[in-house]
């Protein structure tokens, strides 16, 4: 799985005993690069398209595609099948493993490339975190950047049989009041079952659907909606998922919720 930063394709400062030799080389290779902007301009046919044209094209290479926030502050990045883009079924933890690329490797291409649609994964992609460190990702993305994010999905993992822990979730959901402009979340519950908890989980499914309505209720949309307020709270869905258990999946809609 290809990992890089946000912070790796801002251009970096280098300091030294070198320095100046350092700056030189700089001065020659961005008048080099200068020129083969221009030459690029002029006899690339991507760069030749309106650009209109190119944005339709930035969007279709770097759109419908899933990051990772990764424990250690690399990004992972994970392309879904076409097929399944098309059909809007992007579950990654489905073919991870068979389909992942390096993205973001179109920004580097070129400067103007960069400059035209590097904000369109922050637009486009759908975000999975599963701790509360996504507040510190966010800290690497300038706020122009920060404005574009539209849609996160936080896979949640429920380890104690008693239930979810609000706490823990609402530690995770204080990143959203740093995102203006989030139209979506999607939270993924996952009751991780061992051979040992199998009994313990199945009598517990049959609780499962009403306890999660109540809970998004309850506990996400009320919290969302005190960061927020109500006219700009975000539409929010809940799924969730128990090892060895047959649970359908539970899609709750803010709006559907009023009676729980």
């Amino acid at each position: 799985m290809a990992d890089l930063g946000f912070d790796q394709l801002s251009p970096t400062s280098t300091t030294g005993s070198m320095a100046s030799t350092q700056e030189t080389t700089v001065r020659i290779e961005g008048a080099v690069n200068e020129t083969i902007t221009i030459t690029s301009q002029l006899q690339s046919p991507l760069l030749r398209l309106p650009a209109e044209l190119r944005n339709e094209v930035f969007s279709y290479a770097l759109g419908g595609l899933i990051v990772y926030l990764n424990h250690d502050g690399t990004i992972s990045y994970h392309t879904p099948e076409r097929l399944e883009r098309l059909d809007g079924l992007n579950d990654a933890r489905i073919d991870v493993l068979q389909n992942t690329t390096n993205c973001l490797s179109l920004l580097t291409t070129c400067r103007q490339i960069y400059n035209e649609s590097a904000h369109l994964p922050l637009e486009h992609y759908a975000y999975f975190y599963r701790t509360c460190s996504f507040e510190s990702r966010l800290n690497i993305l300038p706020s122009t950047r920060i404005v574009a994010i539209k849609r996160i999905k936080i896979t949640y993992h429920w380890f104690c049989p008693r239930g979810p822990c609000r706490e823990y979730l609402e530690g995770c959901l204080d990143a959203i009041a740093l995102l203006p402009f989030i139209e979506n979340i999607e939270i993924m519950v996952v009751d991780h079952d061992t051979e040992d908890r199998a009994r313990h989980t199945a009598n517990r499914i049959r609780m499962t659907h009403g306890e999660v309505k109540n809970w998004v209720h309850l506990h996400v949309v009320g919290y969302l909606d005190s960061l927020t307020g109500p006219p700009n709270s975000p539409d929010v869905v809940i799924r969730t998922d128990v090892v060895n258990c047959k649970c359908k999946t539970v899609e709750v809609d803010k709006t559907d919720v009023s009676g729980a």
